[in-house]
């Protein structure tokens, strides 16, 4: 990680930590812009535990961007699995529209999702 942190000349403004979601080993530190990439594998990992750690990390004005495969998974559709997750813990998903994404990582299989605090 210190690599990555050097390489975008990333100043001491900003805190920037690994995290093993489901672990809980940053206590109470919470984050303006969480990202996350290829996590969503119900056959390797739960959607559960992460979904609880977006929520546990999150601050309440913060943004977390999810980047997503779509895989099969036999049990059930791991979009709306996740989607229902989140909003059992007051989040919202939207789905970022192609037109600002990158062309050369665009695919019919991946999609970036925005989640935010849902507005009560």
């Amino acid at each position: 990680m210190d690599n990555n942190v050097r390489s975008n000349n990333i100043t001491s403004k900003n805190t920037i930590a690994e995290y093993w979601w489901g672990s809980g080993t940053l206590g109470h530190a919470q984050f303006d812009v969480l990202l996350i990439a290829d996590c969503i594998l119900p056959k390797l990992y739960p959607v559960g535990p992460l979904v609880d750690a977006i929520a546990e990390l999150m601050a309440a004005t913060g943004v977390c961007f999810v980047s997503y495969e779509h895989r099969l998974w036999h049990e059930f559709d791991p979009r709306h699995k996740f989607r229902e997750l989140c909003e059992g813990k007051g989040l919202k998903v939207d789905k970022v529209s192609e037109d600002r994404l990158d062309d050369v990582y665009r695919g019919d299989d991946i999609e970036v999702w925005c989640v935010r605090w849902a507005v009560k």
